[in-house]
């Protein structure tokens, strides 16, 4: 059985289609911890917060949701 994977585009929700055998790409935004070396930490805030990955088919699109969120 094949597992197929559907993705949109979280800013103007165009389907993603992430099966196509084309050479085509789309943006991911995602959360990613750096470790922590030095023993101390900082408290920090994630603007916009992020709780899963944000898919975009293109740059436009990231701009539209940051701007979007951040209203």
């Amino acid at each position: 059985m094949t597992k197929e994977t559907k993705v949109s585009c979280d800013s103007c929700k165009a389907e993603i289609d992430s099966t196509s055998f084309s050479a085509e790409y789309y943006l991911t935004l995602g959360n990613t911890r750096k470790p922590n070396r030095v023993g101390a930490c900082y408290a920090m805030e994630l603007k916009p917060p992020l709780s899963n990955e944000k898919h975009f088919c293109r740059l436009e699109c990231l701009k539209n949701w940051i701007n979007d969120v951040l209203k």
